[in-house]
């Protein structure tokens, strides 16, 4: 049998970016490590922003259709939905989040409200993503989501992943009805940079078993759960969030950042803050394999 991974790309159409994920997500997975990928695109067709940016892409799609069209003529890749999403015009928000999103901010009042519904909207797209997957019938080896914008700073390593997911102690885990309760419920996500005191919440690698906490538990929880004081952001709430119930990973296997168009329109880049970021996993990486090479030096040398 081979291995079999579900990818949930959740956003909004006008900002959907696929080309930098079909090289370095798609064919490695599929092509490389022979994996079946099963694709949902969780997309809205509006373009709320909750911040000011400079460096946005042009529109490249303009339909569900033509982006799944791409997606499905890759071998090995399916897309297992089909249409857009009807995003909540005005979601409901929580006071206490809306007021401590709003706490030592310079955006005016409407603007923090629009931004709150924007990380409402962001969860009711996650718990999509569950439905979808559901709705597959299908056993899955790894379960992956990515924001629209955003894309890796290269391919992702299969086996690495695999190993962090499959490598933890499993979670005791009180509230899932079945006989044993001890499941390996890890969520895997980038460090190093845009986590703002929480995690990086482009993307996450999880294991099968944590797929319904990742996908559904940010909105359960913003309704459901105290929210702790110190919550300012996105990124923070989340990892509030999973660490109830998940193993929290963060790993320098992968890099996701939001991909932007290169100065002229000619291919892409990332934002200046991602790229002083890569600059500096650039240097620890370099710093790591000298340490190692100097380890194996000393070791060979002693023999």
């Amino acid at each position: 049998r081979r291995d079999r991974a579900y990818v949930c790309i959740t956003g909004q159409l006008p900002r959907l970016e696929l080309a930098n994920k079909i090289d370095n997500l798609f064919r490695p997975l599929a092509t490389v490590h022979g994996l079946d990928v099963d694709v949902a695109l969780v997309l809205s067709d509006t373009d709320n922003h909750s911040v000011n940016r400079t460096g946005d892409r042009a529109q490249r799609y303009f339909d569900f259709d033509e982006a799944a069209a791409e997606l499905d003529a890759l071998p090995g890749v399916r897309v297992v939905n089909r249409g857009l999403d009807d995003a909540s015009a005005a979601p409901v928000v929580t006071p206490k989040y809306l007021e401590q999103r709003g706490r030592d901010s310079t955006m005016k009042p409407e603007e923090t409200l629009e931004r709150v519904r924007n990380h409402v909207r962001q969860f009711e797209g996650l718990a999509r993503c569950h439905y979808h997957m559901v709705r597959t019938g299908e056993r899955y080896d790894v379960v992956h989501r990515i924001r629209e914008d955003s894309g890796y700073y290269g391919s992702v390593d299969y086996a690495e992943v695999r190993r962090l997911l499959d490598g933890g102690e499993p979670v005791y885990h009180p509230h899932k009805q079945t006989l044993d309760n001890w499941r390996n419920m890890t969520i895997v996500t980038s460090g190093g940079c845009d986590t703002h005191g929480g995690i990086n919440d482009r993307s996450a690698f999880v294991s099968p078993l944590a797929a319904y906490d990742y996908f559904n538990h940010p909105v359960l929880h913003m309704y459901l759960r105290p929210i702790d004081d110190e919550v300012r952001n996105t990124e923070r709430f989340l990892r509030d969030v999973y660490r109830r119930t998940c193993r929290l990973v963060e790993t320098a296997t992968f890099h996701a950042f939001r991909i932007w168009d290169a100065e002229g329109g000619e291919g892409t880049t990332f934002s200046p803050s991602d790229l002083d970021c890569i600059k500096k996993i650039k240097r620890d990486e370099g710093g790591k394999e000298k340490k190692e090479k100097q380890t194996q030096e000393g070791g060979d040398r002693r023999l």
